[in-house]
């Protein structure tokens, strides 16, 4: 137990050294910089107008579905008819 909690501590405190180090780093880098100026802002843009809704018309999906069966069926039945 003490064990651990030494080698926490030790961890620990290596690791916010060079965290402040690191931090610090940055910091002193950015420091002797020119502030940029901030952008411009950005204008809102429009929302778009609602898609209009397909016409309902055209055949129901079964149909189409049934075709399809039928069409197959028919290239099976011309193939394989020996």
């Amino acid at each position: 137990s003490r064990l651990i909690d030494g080698t926490a501590r030790k961890l620990s405190g290596e690791f916010f050294e060079t965290f402040s180090e690191l931090a610090a780093e940055p910091a002193a880098a950015t420091a002797g910089k020119a502030e940029t100026p901030a952008a411009a802002p950005i204008a809102p843009t429009p929302e778009p107008a609602p898609a209009a809704e397909a016409p309902g018309g055209g055949l129901p999906t079964w149909v189409w579905l049934g075709g399809v069966i039928v069409i197959v069926v028919a290239i099976l039945a011309l193939l394989g008819g020996d």
